[in-house]
């Protein structure tokens, strides 16, 4: 197998159950509009929306295999060298 390396995330919908008892019927719209929100910016930003908990949300982003990540630290330490004078 291929080590992958990914940043996860997690977003929780504040007062999810009193919005619920509130919108009875209308809640199916809701967590929909809600979804979709969050789905299109997390795609915006190159991640996935995971898993939908209903009033949670499972995302991801990719960073990418080793080689890449070490690419991430070379970048990460020149930006931090020219930052600091070192």
């Amino acid at each position: 197998g291929k080590r992958v390396y990914a940043l996860f995330g997690f977003c929780d919908i504040l007062s999810f159950d009193l919005c619920t008892e509130k919108l009875e019927d209308e809640i199916m719209t809701f967590v929909n509009s809600i979804a979709r929100i969050v789905h299109d910016e997390v795609t915006r930003w190159g991640g996935t929306c995971n898993k939908n908990l209903g009033n949670a949300f499972l995302m991801v982003w990719r960073i990418g295999d080793e080689a890449t990540l070490a690419d991430y630290r070379g970048v990460a330490r020149r930006a931090s060298e020219r930052s600091t004078g070192s």
